[in-house]
């Protein structure tokens, strides 16, 4: 699912890029380790610029230079099988403007829900269920302020 939706964004942002309504801020900074497992780790960090919208019947070039800067930062993890060939790819994590992408978010609040299961006495508490509930909560809310 992850993949879809990366796959659709990227799609989404190509075709804005060719109206130069959006364009680059500054060159892409990949930045790629290897764990020591062997996997190899990047970080893909992209700043955009989004030229506001003109008013009806305006030439584009009229909005004054305002816009939106929009930073996307990736990071993904990449397992190398046997033969040095990629086997897996995992997003691990993706924000936008320095803030968790809604399904990360999502994700981040399952996993911790789920994590009851390895017998920790707080989750078997209640206390890290209501802790995530509470963050999603708050992060809903700082969205919808926007």
């Amino acid at each position: 699912l992850t993949v879809v939706f990366f796959g659709a964004v990227i799609s989404s942002l190509r075709a804005a890029m060719k109206t130069n309504r959006v364009r680059l801020a500054a060159k892409p900074k990949p930045t790629i380790e290897i764990t020591p497992d062997g996997s190899i780790k990047m970080n893909l960090n992209v700043a955009l610029w989004i030229d506001a919208p003109s008013f009806p019947g305006q030439p584009k070039s009229s909005n004054g230079g305002f816009g939106v800067p929009l930073k996307i930062e990736i990071t993904s993890l990449y397992k190398i099988d046997e033969t040095g060939k990629i086997s897996e790819h995992q997003i691990l994590e993706s924000r936008l403007n320095g803030m968790l992408t809604p399904g990360d978010v999502f994700s981040k609040w399952i996993k911790g829900l789920t994590s009851s299961d390895q017998g920790n006495k707080e989750d078997i508490d209640g206390l890290n269920f209501a802790s995530s509930f509470i963050d999603a909560i708050g992060w809903v809310r700082s969205q919808s302020r926007k």
